[in-house]
């Protein structure tokens, strides 16, 4: 994932701010029955958090396995949450 082409698509496109989290995982399971390995199993997942304001409003979109082609339509979707929402909270990331 190329993070600063993702913040910079977000903010030409009318993001007034928007930030990227990232978690890696890895798991291994290990399961013996009667003395015996019975499975052994890895993992290796990243989870990926995208937040930003868009028109004042704060969407969140959260998700696994994200590829840079799939940026305009994730963005577009984010922008789609932001205009269904109806409060009038303004809404930052950081307070200053």
């Amino acid at each position: 994932m190329n993070k600063q082409a993702w913040i910079d698509y977000a903010l030409k496109e009318g993001f007034e701010s928007f930030e990227i989290y990232q978690s890696h995982n890895k798991e291994k399971v290990v399961s013996w029955y009667e003395g015996e390995m019975e499975s052994y199993v890895t993992s290796r997942v990243t989870g990926t958090s995208l937040r930003g304001i868009y028109q004042g409003k704060m969407v969140n979109q959260a998700m696994e396995e994200v590829g840079d082609d799939n940026k305009e339509k994730i963005i577009a979707s984010m922008i789609e949450q932001a205009k269904a929402i109806t409060s009038e909270d303004k809404q930052d990331l950081r307070k200053p």
